[in-house]
């Protein structure tokens, strides 16, 4: 069977389109790296992705590259994201949100503050985790993003696996691995079923690809400054955290290598926490989270 050019360009629009690094690349102009693109298959292929990640590692734009594909794809996709504070929300992840609508091909509706509307049926929305309440009523082709989730009360985690009960649901997690304790921690210790786990270094950024901390403290002073993505961790940082917490500091561990801090006498946030005490304390340092 012979197809038409035109139907040949509509199966190649369409082969794009489908695919969430196709889009990204050719329809929403983006350059997403390899872990980026990890994560865009992950979402399009499990139910359930977390996503541990180093300091200034890309996670909240790829997050946003997330929603416009999701809404692209689906006539009736709903895409609800949050975050522990409000000015997280809507700075943040919605800002990158607005960024990428300005550069999409694809022409988007102007969006609100935290809110991009298709259709009736077809929107995102962004909400603050005060009120678990707020998660109800969303069914059918659900995308649901917690950026910084290290810092998201266990009741919103409750929440949110409500929704997923029926419909075509996904959820994406995303945060600095700075609480070993808690929900997001527990997805990657003894909840680590049914999710797709994904860890970024800084040492997996395009930036520092290739090197060892060993090799980094190497590199001659103007090598330093050589980063072909520099919003993103760049080797000068990297170098001076370690030469500033050593390669043993929990902080190294998570804002550097993208791991949970392992139990020791300095650690920042001891293995022992309580889940009683966990959600007041969480809340205390969401914002240190988002750094």
């Amino acid at each position: 069977m012979r197809f038409s050019p035109k139907a040949k360009k509509s199966s190649k629009i369409r082969e794009i389109v489908m695919n969430p690094v196709l889009c990204a690349v050719h329809l929403l102009k983006c350059s997403v790296w390899l872990r980026q693109q990890e994560i865009l298959e992950s979402v399009n292929t499990h139910r359930k992705t977390a996503v541990k990640a180093c300091h200034a590692s890309g996670k909240t734009f790829v997050a946003a590259i997330a929603v416009l594909w999701w809404l692209i794809t689906r006539p009736n996709g709903i895409v609800v994201t949050t975050a522990p504070t409000w000015l997280q929300v809507e700075r943040v992840l919605w800002g990158e949100i607005h960024s990428a609508v300005t550069r999409a091909a694809y022409k988007f509706p102007r969006p609100s503050a935290t809110k991009l509307e298709l259709g009736p049926n077809r929107y995102a929305i962004g909400i603050s985790t005060n009120e678990a309440v707020r998660f109800q009523g969303f069914h059918g082709d659900v995308l649901i993003i917690i950026d910084e989730a290290p810092g998201v009360s266990p009741e919103i985690y409750e929440a949110i696996a409500s929704i997923s009960a029926g419909g075509d649901c996904r959820i994406l997690a995303l945060g600095n691995p700075v609480i070993a304790s808690g929900p997001f921690y527990d997805i990657f210790t003894e909840n680590r079923e049914n999710w797709n786990l994904i860890t970024i270094s800084a040492f997996d950024t395009p930036n520092l690809a290739g090197l060892t901390p060993e090799s980094l403290l190497e590199l001659p002073d103007h090598e330093l400054d050589l980063n072909p993505y520099p919003y993103l961790t760049t080797r000068r940082w990297v170098k001076e955290k370690y030469k500033e917490w050593g390669p043993v500091h929990p902080l190294w561990e998570s804002r550097v290598l993208g791991n949970f801090p392992t139990q020791s006498e300095d650690a920042l946030f001891a293995l022992t926490w309580s889940r009683r005490n966990y959600g007041r304390e969480a809340r205390g340092i969401s914002m240190l989270a988002s750094m």
